[in-house]
């Protein structure tokens, strides 16, 4: 059983050391006298922002639920939580994982549809649960905990002591935006993942890659190379840049921060038809068909609107298309010369010339 000296024994235990030390009769003057408690309870703060009336429980089978016969507790409108976990037996307490589901993100007042975990981490009473905590929790043992922390803090650039605190009342607020970069990604993910269980294994895979290709949150999201998350990854992109450029210092400009994030994940809409990015790319391709310059609408289907979405464009910016449109061709076959000489006409940055002509080259070739 794991013990650990309670700290109100300590007078105790000091004066009986000392009296072992001055008796000459002691038949062993290496007697060390210890009163020991067991943790009987954990409790910590829950925080996407504070998530109020969230499920928290020991998850004994590892299964990323709160099931009925395993401890489960409520946090209040505080985010807080206390888990009576004395009938975890030691051998359990190797394994099982902390985890929170469900209830209110008080900060943008919209339902938590995420998971958050944690170790559980040995003769510590406690455990407060955010993104990172996640991150460590999906790729650690609680044996390894501590070696991953350290690891983890230096990956993301934050102070390891912070990792287990109520991350919201730090004055250096670099943990609490690593916390929200995490949570933002698998937020915008999940949009476009109507399966659980392929919710846990892509919470999982990133955790992985981060610990053992080295990277931080905002290389991570390129680690994932499915199609189905290609523009996805454009509008955690977005978030990730705009949560890095933020100078928020004060708890109220935080609760504003993400706040403003919830407001434009809630306007991304998934239908049962197709993943996010099947349909931001018809609605896309929808406007290049209402485009009144012929030879632009069939120039960008030709070389594969989709390729030019994924290096060039975010999901929502017409911009681009805008400026295509004012091009002013009159071949129905335009060539590389005439179309580089429009594009720059139109103000299209050198980059994306140069990318239009090189996949206009790649496509020409495999036809």
């Amino acid at each position: 059983m794991k013990k650990f000296i309670n700290i109100k024994n300590i007078a105790i235990l000091t004066a009986a050391l000392l009296v072992t030390g001055c008796d000459n009769n002691s038949e062993d003057d290496n007697t060390i006298l210890e009163e020991v408690v067991t943790v009987n309870t954990i409790s910590g703060v829950i925080i996407d922002g504070y998530i109020a009336n969230a499920s928290v429980c020991l998850d004994i089978n590892n299964n990323d639920n709160c099931d009925s016969d395993e401890p489960t507790t409520i946090t209040n409108n505080q985010g807080v939580y206390s888990l009576d976990i004395k009938n975890i037996s030691e051998e359990a307490k190797k394994t099982v994982k902390v985890i929170a589901m469900g209830g209110i993100d008080t900060f943008s007042n919209k339902p938590f549809n995420n998971i958050l975990k944690s170790n559980l981490i040995t003769q510590e009473t406690n455990i407060n649960l955010n993104g990172v905590t996640t991150f460590i929790a999906e790729y650690s043992s609680n044996a390894n905990y501590e070696e991953n922390k350290r690891k983890i803090s230096n990956l993301l650039n934050i102070n390891e002591k912070n990792i287990n605190t109520n991350i919201l009342t730090l004055e250096d607020k670099s943990m609490f935006k690593e916390s929200l970069k995490i949570q933002k990604m698998l937020d915008i993910l999940n949009l476009g993942i109507t399966n659980e269980a392929e919710k846990i294994q892509v919470r999982k895979t990133l955790a992985i890659n981060l610990f053992e290709q080295n990277l931080n949150t905002n290389s991570l999201v390129d680690s994932l190379t499915d199609d189905k998350f290609l523009i996805l990854k454009y509008k955690i992109k977005e978030e990730l840049d705009k949560i890095d450029k933020n100078n928020s210092s004060t708890f109220e400009e935080m609760v504003q921060l993400q706040q403003q994030i919830e407001q434009r994940i809630s306007i991304i809409e998934v239908n049962e038809e197709g993943s996010i990015d099947n349909i931001l790319y018809q609605e896309n391709l929808d406007f290049i068909n209402t485009l009144q310059n012929t030879n632009v609408n069939l120039f960008l289907k030709r070389i594969g609107f989709r390729i030019i979405l994924e290096d060039v464009l975010f999901a929502s910016d017409k911009i681009f298309l805008e400026n295509l449109n004012m091009m002013n061709l009159t071949s129905d076959t335009p060539t590389i010369s005439e179309l580089e000489t429009e594009m720059r006409s139109v103000g299209l940055t050198d980059r994306e010339i140069k990318l239009i002509i090189r996949l206009n080259s790649v496509n020409n070739s495999n036809e």
